[in-house]
């Protein structure tokens, strides 16, 4: 009897506190590019870091009631500071800073694709080389293909790029949201239905990855307290 009591209580109190906890998450958004630095640009004159932004504002105004939201940027600005000679280096290395100074919890920059080939379309998740990262990317990339339809890509580790260099435990991404080359997905990308489908993906994404996390920590809690409860 002692032993259910304690599993009880300890149920409803992870329960209680779930509701409260995603409040205290702090979700650093990063439309990739800004200012001088346009990003990909397709036939159509459509320019990457204007989409970039146009998510990113999306996936704040849903996030905002269940989070605490930090954006890199929130209009057409360069991260670097004036008068500097390396402008995009100093830009990245500004943004990864925002991951440590933030203390955030979540990490995603999106960003638009391109290829030489016009018939390449769909999205690429790159993740920080953590594990916590890996779990993310996954449930982010499943979720792509699952709401859009669209043709997803293995996600990748990758601990080159500057801002995802040297992330030890925050889950970190670079989501590619599509093709810019390809003219069918130009099309929908410049529309603010596809648009806002691609910020339900990452929001349901985020949501899924905390849930899960929860999860875990719940099943390992429990275990340990069953294992700890003396008859």
């Amino acid at each position: 009897m002692k032993k259910i009591i304690a599993l009880l209580f300890f149920m409803f109190f992870i329960n209680f506190n779930f509701i409260f906890a995603n409040e205290d998450k702090i979700i650093l958004i990063d439309p990739g590019h800004g200012g001088r630095d346009g990003g990909a640009e397709s036939k159509r004159k459509t320019i990457e870091k204007e989409i970039n932004l146009k998510i990113g504002l999306k996936l704040k105004d849903k996030l905002k009631d269940k989070y605490t939201v930090v954006m890199t940027r929130e209009g057409d600005i360069s991260l670097h500071k004036e008068g500097t000679k390396h402008k995009k280096q100093q830009d990245l290395n500004s943004r990864r800073k925002m991951i440590d100074d933030s203390n955030c919890d979540l990490f995603v920059s999106i960003h638009l694709n391109k290829f030489d080939s016009p018939n390449v379309q769909g999205s690429q998740v790159y993740y920080a080389n953590n594990d916590k990262s890996k779990i993310f990317a996954d449930i982010l990339n499943e979720n792509y293909a699952m709401i859009t339809g669209g043709k997803k890509r293995v996600p990748k580790a990758n601990k080159e790029y500057v801002i995802l260099k040297n992330i030890e435990s925050v889950p970190s991404v670079i989501f590619e949201c599509g093709f810019i080359t390809n003219a069918e997905e130009d099309e929908k990308l410049n529309t603010d239905e596809y648009q806002n489908v691609l910020a339900d993906v990452i929001e349901k994404s985020i949501d899924d990855y905390f849930s899960k996390l929860s999860t875990l920590d719940k099943n390992n809690s429990t275990t340990n307290i069953i294992n700890s409860t003396e008859y």
